[in-house]
């Protein structure tokens, strides 16, 4: 092998390339995510895809079928444990039912 100071000089850039393109994706991948936040019962109903009514909230709490905490007297909930409430809360469609059925 017949090895060059030119061809020694674009290896050595293609890896430095490499390497910084390497830092970038994994500094993109790696952010610190976005501290939990708190919310009022207010604030939920805001947040609530579906615009809820305050009341209803307040149903679901007194009958634990939402993440709640309370301060006092006042409810609290974790943005986090409502996202997975939401997500847990899908409804399965009557189509899925009838595919289910044979099974």
């Amino acid at each position: 092998m017949n090895y060059n100071l030119e061809s020694f000089t674009q290896f050595a850039n293609d890896v430095f390339n490499k390497l910084n393109e390497l830092q970038r994706t994994v500094s993109e991948t790696t952010k610190t995510p976005e501290p939990d936040k708190w919310l009022t019962i207010d604030e939920l109903v805001q947040y609530d895809p579906e615009k809820r009514a305050k009341q209803t909230f307040y149903g679901l709490v007194s009958r634990g079928l939402i993440p709640y905490h309370k301060r006092g007297k006042r409810l609290t909930f974790l943005k986090s444990e409502i996202d997975q409430w939401l997500r847990s809360a899908s409804r399965v469609s009557i189509a899925d039912v009838e595919q289910n059925k044979g099974v």
